[in-house]
């Protein structure tokens, strides 16, 4: 069925919206991956980036899920509560720190210092998760939540 819409998608896409002429185009300059790779500034950041995307994206999808419910005893649809909520705030944080830095952009400031702090700020929470005492409001929501966590 997505296939199916995906294609129906192409070709109304493909029907609807008109070619444009390579004269109404303007000349913008695209890097090659070439170019992107012999820059040294790629190379400060895209090591750092990939750290923090990809332990983001581990600790959601690889140890959230078997964490909260071992550890925390979670049933499943508060599992499923926390991970939507890990997924949601990785998103929104994501869009926040792209126009954050379009923001310091456009001051004529480093957004290398910025991403420098978001860095920090992000293994400090890690580590804040990664030492915690289980059933000690490890879950974000956890404080404001009505009814205990653990199930006896």
């Amino acid at each position: 069925m997505l296939a199916a819409v995906t294609a129906l998608a192409a070709v109304l896409i493909y029907l609807v919206v008109p070619e444009r002429s390579a004269a109404s185009l303007p000349h913008v300059r695209f890097a090659t991956l070439k170019t992107i790779y012999s820059d040294a500034r790629f190379w400060r950041i895209a090591p750092l980036s990939a750290a923090c995307i990809g332990s983001a994206w581990a600790l959601q999808s690889l140890w959230a899920a078997p964490w909260l419910s071992d550890v925390e005893r979670l049933d499943q649809t508060k599992l499923v509560d926390e991970l939507f909520a890990m997924a949601v705030a990785l998103s929104f944080s994501a869009l926040f720190l792209g126009l954050l830095a379009n923001g310091v952009r456009r001051r004529g400031k480093a957004t290398e210092v910025l991403f420098a702090v978001v860095a920090v700020m992000l293994v400090g929470a890690e580590l804040v998760l990664i030492l915690h005492r289980p059933g000690r409001h490890s879950c974000p929501g956890a404080p404001f939540r009505s009814q205990p966590q653990r199930q006896l």
